[in-house]
């Protein structure tokens, strides 16, 4: 028996070639996503830095704001700095506490409890940072399909080595924030973005990696605060005399979990039922694709191999070409479709779609860019197809919309039937032609 015969896949090479093979690959593209270095945010925040693409909140209590945004649901809106009497010329006002005597006794202050999140920015700069961090996050959702505006509540402060004299801070608590505003030139609030809080697993790698230590899990539950989770993450730091957290230290920004996330599906290991043991990935990964026939004999006529248009099971219109590509999608054929734009590849993909439901499939469809999700989900929508579409990208991927979307659907009941006379119309049609 050669080695192709023993793995039980044509051209492939032996069961024990292959694991290594597959687990070679893996290990490879989990160092590219693995994202521990010094430019990662989850890791080296700059914290304080009043360019970078945050907003610092000043003389806040990490408890009271996320019992006001997470636990009550409840928005906040933003305070500029309290100007201060300066010498006369001096155009800058420097922030302060109103009582500097309250916040350093460790006692909540009146603006501890109230629906303001206070910053050191005068009332313009606040308006025009505010306006940035709104504008890219919109930005990055549409691009990507994803929010990554996050409010840290607090921070880790740590050191490389002992001998280091750079801090460095990683976010905590990451809370799921949207800005919202109800007009164009109106006040900015802060809400919370209904999805589970992220735990910072950037970090907790590079712990692990590089200092043998673990980051503690979130608690589970609503009966925690922040404060009960800095304390263990305090204890787990302990035997690094200079490491601290830092409670109250608060940061508006962007943090972008896609490639951990990646990193971590990778490393749940490849037991049963998990997707690594398919064929399709062991030959991505490690044995390759033998070359194969052409999709269609070039002297085959479509018409004759599609009798009836009923089969076909198009939506859209589709030159011979794309009804080839979806011919070979529905008999399970793995393919690559290029073309430049505007030569109908959107268009194929709805009709993949429509053909692949119409045999009772389910299909996931993924694309790096919003856009052309979107635009396949109007072509489907504008086709009658949108109770069978379940979006699943940024702010539709929350519990609450999913389960809207589902109830939609069931609601609509049995789908009307199909008028019979027009199948036989387009082949009346087509014959002639």
């Amino acid at each position: 028996m050669d080695r192709s015969e023993a793995s039980g896949l044509p051209g492939m090479p032996a069961d024990s070639d292959l694991a290594r093979g597959v687990s070679t690959a893996v290990e490879s593209l989990k160092r590219q996503l693995l994202d521990v270095g010094k430019r990662n945010k989850l890791i080296n925040a700059p914290v304080g830095n009043d360019r970078a693409k945050q907003l610092t909140i000043e003389d806040e209590v990490s408890n009271e704001v996320f019992r006001t945004i997470y636990l009550e649901e409840k928005s906040m809106a933003f305070e500029a700095y309290r100007r201060v009497p300066q010498e006369e010329g001096d155009e800058y006002a420097a922030y302060l506490p109103l009582d500097e005597s309250v916040s350093h006794s460790g006692e909540l202050a009146d603006w501890h409890v109230d629906r303001l999140l206070h910053t050191r920015l005068s009332t313009a700069q606040l308006q025009r940072k505010l306006l940035a961090l709104y504008r890219d996050a919109r930005s990055l959702e549409e691009e990507q399909g994803i929010s990554v505006l996050f409010l840290a509540l607090g921070f880790l402060r740590w050191y490389e080595s002992d001998s280091s004299q750079v801090e460095r801070f990683a976010p905590l608590v990451l809370l799921p924030v949207d800005l919202e505003r109800e007009r164009a030139r109106g006040r900015f609030r802060l809400v919370a973005r209904d999805q589970e809080l992220e735990e910072n697993l950037s970090l907790r790698a590079l712990l692990e990696s590089d200092f043998g230590m673990t980051l503690p899990d979130l608690p589970e539950g609503e009966g925690w605060l922040p404060m009960d989770y800095f304390a263990e993450v305090q204890t787990a730091v302990s035997a690094k005399p200079r490491w601290s957290v830092l409670p109250d230290t608060i940061e508006l920004s962007f943090f972008s979990f896609a490639k951990f996330l990646m990193w971590n599906d990778l490393s749940q290991g490849f037991g049963p039922g998990s997707l690594a043991n398919g064929e399709l990935l062991e030959r991505l990964l490690a044995g390759g694709f033998e070359a194969s026939a052409s999709i269609f004999p070039p002297d085959e006529r479509l018409d004759e191999r599609f009798a009836d248009p009923k089969e076909l099971g198009h939506i859209l219109d589709a030159d011979a070409s794309q009804t080839q590509v979806i011919a070979a999608a529905s008999e399970g054929r793995n393919l690559v479709v290029q073309g430049p734009p505007g030569t109908g590849k959107s268009q194929t993909i709805a009709n993949i779609i429509a053909v692949a439901t119409k045999s009772g499939k389910r299909v996931l469809f993924v694309a790096e860019k919003r856009a052309a999700l979107d635009v396949v989900h109007s072509r489907l929508r504008n086709c009658g197809l949108g109770p069978l579409c379940l979006e699943l990208h940024s702010h539709k991927s929350n519990r609450k919309q999913v389960y809207g979307e589902l109830k939609r659907t069931l609601e609509l009941g049995e789908p009307d039937p199909v008028n019979q006379a027009q199948y036989l119309r387009v082949r009346k049609v087509r014959d002639e032609l």
